[in-house]
């Protein structure tokens, strides 16, 4: 990795959130329109909205081209994108041997992985 360049770690960064929106954006807008042309007709109540989401049930619902599995993943994929971007960072932080930065990039990836995961807010 001796030609792994600051500029070549920008673009690959920026390559990454740009297919990460493109890629989230495109699942959501395809869910919704499914999920239109299947209950378009029918008027939900929202006066009480809960919403139990876990992995399993967005893949169960995906193998059933279910609309708001294919919604939960577009969001997953959205969510996930800034941490993939900062993952990206701490690689390459830890490829120019900096250790500061890349103890401080990996600290707060871990709070946010533990955020995510946890259903607890930072």
């Amino acid at each position: 990795m001796k030609n792994f360049t600051d500029k070549a770690l920008q673009v690959l960064i920026g390559r990454a959130l740009r297919a990460g929106i493109i890629i989230s954006i495109s699942l959501i807008l395809v869910g919704g329109i499914t999920y239109l042309a299947q209950n378009g007709e029918h008027h939900s109540n929202y006066e009480y909205f809960t919403a139990k989401i876990s992995i399993s049930s967005i893949l169960h619902g995906l193998t059933h081209f279910e609309a708001l599995s294919i919604i939960y993943l577009g969001t997953a994929i959205l969510i996930g994108t800034p941490v993939l971007r900062v993952a990206l960072s701490a690689l390459g932080f830890a490829l120019e041997k900096d250790v500061l930065y890349t103890a401080i990039t990996l600290i707060v990836l871990m709070i946010i992985l533990f955020s995510v995961l946890s259903g607890h807010p930072a």
